[in-house]
């Protein structure tokens, strides 16, 4: 790391339609920092593209817990943790060509 400040985490390919595309087969969890999270009331002007390597965008949830969550409780006990919850959108990328890679690549 070159400073960045550790804001959470995000869950990729929890759309299990697109598993056997990637040769993904469960959801894999990776770490979101203060350099890679903008919020839309903050941002002015346009987002860029540029630089970036086949972007798409990608339509998330996106939520913060105000207490942390455990295996043994229910729905309602589970959405008590949430402070709030939001619509967020992920601009992604793919070093490979075609978005083409293993699981490995992804996790690398």
């Amino acid at each position: 790391m070159r400073g960045e400040q550790a804001r959470g985490f995000k869950i990729g390919f929890t759309n299990r339609t697109i598993w056997d595309e990637y040769g993904v087969h469960q959801p894999i969890w990776g770490d979101i920092y203060d350099t890679t999270v903008s919020w839309l009331s903050e941002h002015k002007g346009p987002f860029h593209l540029k630089g970036l390597a086949e972007p798409r965008i990608e339509p998330e949830i996106v939520f913060k817990l105000k207490s942390k969550p455990n295996s043994s409780m229910d729905e309602a006990a589970l959405l008590a943790c949430m402070e709030w919850v939001a619509h967020g959108f992920e601009l992604v990328q793919s070093l490979f060509q075609d978005w083409r890679f293993s699981v490995a690549d992804t996790i690398a």
